[in-house]
């Protein structure tokens, strides 16, 4: 549709659809314009508008009325806030004696048991957590064969290293299946001695003393149990394990303390080449625990995790005075300490020599540990004198619920006017159309409430309203002050017209749920690729999108800008596609149609209601150019107007002369490759052989026209232009065009 200069608009502007509701309405006068020899009138009239219409959706008096009614008044607030604050004193200062009252013995046990056990746990993970990873270690660099384990000099070198380098470890040997092993171990005086065993039960036993510059020698120490290592429990343990496993306390033969060792099998397939394993004395757990004393004569334990007997000790004094109580706490568990559950804390009261004790014992697993069972022990009466320090705490806090009180008076006036403060600044960003999504401020003051509710169902209403029409135009409604009104203007606009290729047969087969969740994705990709550029959303046709760039906002670049988003989008897309294969849902592949021309834009409907649209015969053309790209197998195709106006940064290839359907004249149509610099040399090659194809067919040599397509075909595989023009070309050989015949093939498919 072309208009003519004598189109003109009105403040309000309803369009008619005949001369008969022109008059009915009581139009002004009609807007008249030519169409393909015809004339067409558009008539204007101006309409009242019926106020609640101007206003509708507002909430009704009543029900606003019966929200606020909830609330309380200014001075209902500050009565309430005065003798809340007395109560709230008042209140506090009874809550402390309570509570000061009402701590249990069994209470604060727990609290000191939990405190004791969690600085425990953390000292051992601290100390030895890594220690089973060094076994992984080992086990990963031996399957690698990056461990000389065949190699006793080489293999013991390195277990020196590593025993000299961490001071946590006091052993680590490698048991072989053969009975052969090698093995430094740290004595008491801080020297390390390798043991080293040959292969066989009574194989030979010898000891050397390594120095750090990797010298060693033979030495003799009776005081180390050389038979201890024919038979080792920790070998049997890793043997029989695939992953690191940790043996029972036992009596080390260095100094007689106790120890904990951790072992780790070596496969090669299914055979067993030997055993890692590495040992500890617990002995600074007696150090640690002397630091951990509860009161004047509480102490922590360790006990054996099977058995019950008690490991270490803070002191042999400690043992002695309490080492019974720690015994008949143990012995009055329902199961025994093997059938504790893990972190959970059994309290036990023990009476012993005339004194009440609580005994809080607990089992831990800790991840590549061994379990540890802790035992607490507290006297009650010193339990009564701990809770004597919450005293200072009571009256501290007394102290600050008052002056709290104070301040809380001070800071009324405050409370009151933040959410004021904030309404008024979401009131100024309204005028920008910046609706902020955060709420604001709850207020239990009627006025302050009555006044956020209605901003915020103000702003809930702009946002819904700001879903249907263009934000661009609300933002200058809102900024002029100013209601929508019927009324459209000329003006040239670039025209995006797009559809998704077989829509109907991707969509068959699926549930209404997964098509509109799909179908919400890609007309969101859509929408971002228009936005991003300036364009406006006319509408969503099913599958289809009608946009349009240089309205409502004025924008010099709408040619080209037009041509970025369609890229853009086609680039999205080729990004998304594959994602949404591996998800199961249809490939939207997308054809594009581009058209500048001068069409009208504006609110365009009734006084009833109305929509900020597009109308004109360059719509219908936009349209037809993104159905035409079926005919060529292309994406996006662009009509002559857009070509010759969105500048150099776009590559083109000029497809045919034609005429779409509905359409007499022909003009020549351009496909879109991409962006100047962007696109490949191999497919301006191709680009190139096809233009110089299409001038030779429109200069009537078919014959050249038709061998040059074909090589152009050659070139760009499945380029259905090509083919389709070639079989032209071919067709026009048999049968030539008439003499006056301009290049022009009238198109007879939508």
């Amino acid at each position: 549709m072309s208009l003519s200069s004598r189109f003109h608009t009105t403040d309000d502007l309803l369009i008619g659809p005949s001369q008969r509701d022109y008059n009915s309405a009581g139009a002004d006068r009609p807007l008249e314009w030519e169409r393909g020899g015809g004339n067409f009138s558009l008539y204007a009239m101006r309409s009242p508008v019926n106020e609640h219409d101007r206003h509708g959706g507002v909430q009704s008096k009543e029900s606003i009325t019966m929200r606020t009614n909830r609330r309380f008044s200014l001075r209902v607030t500050i009565a309430t806030l005065v003798v809340g604050l007395l109560f709230a004193t008042v209140a506090g200062v009874i809550a402390i004696a309570l509570l000061i009252r009402g701590r249990t013995v069994i209470a604060t046990a727990e609290i000191i048991q939990r405190e004791i056990s969690t600085r425990i746990t953390e000292k051992i993970q601290e100390r030895f957590g890594p220690l089973g990873g060094l076994l992984r270690e080992y086990q990963a660099s031996a399957e690698r064969g990056l461990l000389p384990l065949d190699d006793d000099e080489l293999l013991t070198k390195h277990l020196v290293g590593r025993l000299r380098y961490d001071p946590r470890i006091e052993w680590l040997a490698f048991l072989r299946a053969d009975g052969s092993a090698v093995g430094p171990v740290r004595m008491p005086d801080g020297t390390i001695q390798a043991i080293r065993k040959e292969a066989g039960e009574s194989g030979q036993v010898s000891l050397e003393t390594w120095h750090e510059d990797g010298r060693h020698e033979p030495t003799v120490n009776d005081a180390l149990d050389l038979s201890a290592i024919q038979r080792v429990e920790w070998f049997q343990l890793g043997a029989e394990s695939s992953e690191p496993v940790w043996t029972p306390p036992y009596v080390r033969p260095i100094d007689g303390t106790l120890g904990r060792a951790c072992a780790l099998a070596i496969r090669r397939g299914d055979d067993l080449v030997g055993v890692f394993g590495l040992g500890f004395g617990v002995e600074f757990l007696r150090e640690y625990f002397q630091t951990l004393k509860i009161g004047q004569s509480g102490r922590v334990f360790t006990v054996h995790p099977q058995h019950g007997e008690i490991l270490v000790s803070p002191s042999q004094e400690d043992l002695d005075r309490l080492g019974p109580v720690v015994q008949s706490a143990i012995s009055a568990l329902p199961g025994g300490v093997d059938e504790l559950i893990p972190a959970q804390l059994q309290m036990t009261p023990i009476s012993y020599g005339g004194v009440n004790y609580r005994v809080g014992v607990e089992r831990q697993h800790l991840a590549g540990l061994p379990p540890l069972v802790y035992a607490v022990v507290i006297p009650e009466d010193e339990l009564v004198g701990f809770l004597q320090g919450y005293l200072p705490i009571g009256i501290a806090a007394i102290a600050a619920l008052l002056f709290v009180s104070v301040v809380l008076a001070q800071i009324l006036a405050r409370r009151v006017a933040k959410p004021l403060r904030e309404i008024a600044s979401d009131l100024e960003r309204i005028g920008d159309f910046e609706l902020s999504e955060r709420p604001v401020v709850a207020s239990l003051i009627r006025e302050v409430a009555v006044v956020s509710d209605s901003t915020e169902r103000m702003k809930a209403s702009l946002r819904s309203f700001g879903r249907y029409v263009p934000t661009d135009l609300v933002r200058d409604l809102l900024q002029q002050g100013t209601e929508a009104r019927l009324g459209g203007v000329e003006r040239p606009l670039t025209l995006f017209f797009s559809d998704v290729e077989g829509f109907t047969g991707l969509s068959e087969g699926m549930t209404p749920e997964a098509l509109v969740e799909a179908l919400g994705d890609y007309l969101d990709l859509v929408t971002v690729a228009v936005k991003n550029q300036g364009g406006t959303i006319d509408k969503f046709i099913g599958d289809g999108v009608l946009a349009f760039f240089n309205a409502p906002r004025d924008d010099p670049n709408h040619v080209a800008n037009g041509c970025r988003a369609a890229l853009e989008l086609q680039a999205q897309l080729a990004v998304q596609i594959p994602h949404w294969e591996t998800l199961g849902r249809p490939p939207f592949r997308t054809r594009i149609g581009l058209h500048t021309d001068e069409v009208i834009v504006g609110n365009i409907g009734t006084a009833e209601r109305f929509s900020y649209t597009v109308i004109g015969d360059g719509v219908n053309l936009a349209a037809r150019l993104e159905s035409l790209n079926k005919a060529y197998g292309t994406w996006i195709l662009a009509s002559k107007s857009v070509f010759e106006q969105a500048g150099q940064d776009f590559v083109w290839r000029r497809v045919d002369r034609t005429a779409v359907v509905g359409r007499a004249a022909g003009s020549d149509v351009f496909e879109l490759l991409g962006s100047a610099g962007s696109v490949d040399p191999l497919l301006l090659e191709a680009r190139d052989c096809y233009e110089r194809a299409l001038e030779r067919y429109f200069k009537r040599d078919f014959e050249e026209a038709a061998k040059i397509f074909a090589e152009a075909a050659q070139l760009r595989l499945g380029d259905r232009a090509a083919d389709v023009l070639h079989q032209r070309a071919l067709s026009y050989l048999d049968t030539p065009p008439p003499d006056d015949w301009s290049g022009v093939y009238v198109q007879t498919k939508k």
